[in-house]
């Protein structure tokens, strides 16, 4: 599936949705997650932080290295630029 995907945390937010996320033009508000899994599960490799939509939607910001990606429901984005 063709998306693009770009998200901005906000320093100082004035409340819980820190982030905005646009999708293919459409912009939601988000929240960040730091402590995403189960507590007796370790994160995977590479994990940031997760990104919790309004609209309940769920991205994983992944980092390992130079290489940045975002996971969306079944699908791995790759850092563009």
């Amino acid at each position: 599936m063709k998306r693009q995907i770009e998200y901005v945390i906000i320093n100082n937010a004035q409340d819980e949705w820190d982030v905005r996320v646009t999708i293919n033009g459409e912009t939601i508000r988000a929240m960040t997650a730091c402590s995403y899994f189960d507590i007796n599960q370790q994160p995977p490799n590479g994990f940031v932080v997760a990104l919790l939509g309004e609209d309940r939607s769920e991205m994983l910001v992944f980092r390992e290295g130079n290489k940045d990606w975002l996971e969306f429901g079944d699908y791995t984005y790759r850092k563009c630029n």
